[in-house]
C-alpha cells in the first residue's frame, strides 16, 4: 500500500514531458550494467525502478540514493557527489556540454549527497525534452 501511495507522488512535471524515445533506449543501456547492484545496496521499490522507463522518478529516499549508486557507477559523479561534466556530456546529454554544465550547477546547489544526483537526473530529463527548463 505504501509503495502505491509514494507511486501517486511521483513528480508529475517530468512524466508529462516527452524525451525522444532512442534517448531513453540509450540511457537505459548506459545504467543497465549498475541496476541490480544499486537496487540491492539502496533497498529501492523495484516499482520506482521499472517506471523510470516512463520518466517517472520518485522523490522518495531509496530512489534518490538509487539514482547516486548509478551515477557514481558510470562515472558522472564521484563518492563525495561531485559532478563530472566531461562524463554527463559524454554518457547523459549527448555531448551538449552546456546542458551537462547547466544541470551541474541545479545539482550540486543541494547539499545531500542523494539529492544531487536526483536532481542532476530531472535536470536531463528536462534538458532532453521538448520542454526544456530555462535557467
Amino acid at each position: 500500500m505504501k509503495s502505491i501511495l509514494l507511486a501517486l507522488l511521483i513528480v508529475p512535471l517530468i512524466s508529462s514531458l516527452k524525451v525522444d524515445p532512442e534517448k531513453i533506449e540509450w540511457w537505459e543501456s548506459v545504467i543497465k550494467p549498475h541496476v541490480e547492484k544499486c537496487k540491492v545496496e539502496t533497498k529501492v521499490d523495484p516499482n520506482f525502478v521499472d517506471r523510470m522507463k516512463f520518466l517517472e522518478f520518485p522523490d522518495e529516499p531509496n530512489f534518490r540514493c538509487f539514482v547516486k549508486c548509478l551515477y557514481t557507477g558510470i562515472g558522472v559523479i564521484d563518492s563525495e557527489g561531485r559532478v563530472n561534466v566531461e562524463k554527463v556530456a559524454e554518457k547523459l546529454t549527448f555531448n551538449s556540454l552546456e546542458k551537462a554544465e547547466s544541470c551541474k550547477r541545479k545539482a550540486e546547489a543541494k547539499r545531500d549527497s542523494c539529492e544531487r544526483p536526483y536532481r542532476l537526473l530531472l535536470c536531463i530529463v528536462r534538458a532532453a525534452s521538448d520542454k526544456p527548463e530555462s535557467d
